[in-house]
């Protein structure tokens, strides 16, 4: 309806119509460099591609820093103090994946989170002075995310830092 009658009805045409503001020279600037890189691991398939994009962009001089957030039932009531199954398996998990990386030659870290995802995950951020998450996509969408989660797109927009999506 707009496209059709508001140009009827409108007597002060403009005589030109800026589709873009007036263009600025870029001003570039040599890019900081990543000296730490936060892994979000979940421990599914998509760790694989989460680790093969660190070891794409990650060189001998930077750190990575490997973290899996534990949200079990017992994570619910007793916090970080938990040390239930699924924490202790978590974390053997995790070092796992730590001794790969060290046996490739890389300064590796490591932390378990707890509970929720985002919050967990941006802490740690925050705490370690993170240049860049690598998180990892399940590919699902809709009504799907409703009911998995988006963390992706939650922490996308609470981080200060790059986010790499590794699909």
């Amino acid at each position: 309806l707009m496209t059709v009658f508001y140009p009827l009805f409108v007597k002060n045409k403009p005589a030109a119509i800026e589709v873009h503001s007036n263009f600025e020279d870029l001003q570039f600037t040599a890019a900081p460099k990543i000296d730490k890189i936060l892994l979000a691991l979940d421990f599914s398939v998509s760790d694989e591609k989460v680790m093969n994009q660190a070891l794409r962009i990650g060189n001998k001089q930077a750190t990575f820093l490997l973290t899996h957030v534990v949200e079990s039932a017992t994570v619910k009531y007793s916090g970080n103090e938990t040390d239930d199954f699924e924490a202790r398996n978590d974390l053997i998990q995790l070092e796992k994946y730590v001794d790969f990386l060290k046996a490739k030659g890389f300064d590796v870290t490591y932390e378990l989170t707890f509970n929720n995802r985002v919050e967990a995950i941006k802490a740690l951020i925050e705490r370690e002075s993170v240049d860049l998450l690598i998180v990892g996509s399940h590919g699902h969408s809709g009504l799907k995310d409703l009911v998995f989660g988006e963390t992706v797109n939650k922490l996308r927009h609470v981080v200060k830092i790059p986010v790499l999506i590794a699909q």
